[in-house]
């Protein structure tokens, strides 16, 4: 509700939009925990995040925002057996931008990676000949930001999944 005051007296902030966006989101992970429908959830943080993308068009943030929701609601999708994979290509096109904006974004170096090795797991299991191809990409976006940032703890732990999911491809 708080949110919604701020927004509502600043409508272009992109810090209640992005806070807003993230509190729905995470209602939304929350709800399918417990079997509710969130689709509507989901689409109204995705809709703040793209308010947030336009209120600060020179960020990266907001996008990589989009990304991570597209993201979470696609493993959401997928436990309800629904296809997670416009969602995941979704993810990618906003992880695709936010770089677009922040070339050197550590943050959208590492989504980008986490969300081609969630496409590149379930093209895999489908025995679809791009699956590996997108844990290579994964791997090579993660050795590329670790050239750069070698103590980006998550980036590691993300490198060991990859290279785990890699293995399991082969």
């Amino acid at each position: 509700a708080e949110f919604s005051r701020v927004i509502e007296a600043l409508p272009q902030d992109e810090d209640a939009l992005a806070g807003r966006g993230a509190l729905r989101v995470d209602l939304a992970v929350f709800r399918a925990r417990r079997g509710e429908e969130t689709e509507a959830l989901f689409r109204s943080g995705v809709d703040d995040f793209r308010r947030a993308a336009e209120a600060a068009p020179h960020s990266a943030i907001p996008w990589i925002q989009i990304g991570n929701a597209k993201t979470g609601w696609a493993r959401v999708e997928a436990e309800r057996g629904r296809d997670p994979i416009p969602l995941l290509k979704d993810a990618l096109e906003a992880h695709e931008h936010a770089l677009s904006i922040e070339p050197g974004n550590a943050h959208a170096w590492l989504s980008r990676a986490s969300t081609r090795r969630e496409l590149g797991e379930i093209k895999e299991s489908r025995d679809d000949a791009t699956g590996l191809a997108l844990l290579v990409e994964a791997e090579l976006d993660l050795e590329a930001l670790l050239r750069v940032h070698p103590r980006f703890v998550a980036a590691w732990v993300a490198r060991g999944r990859v290279l785990q999911s890699i293995a399991s491809a082969r």
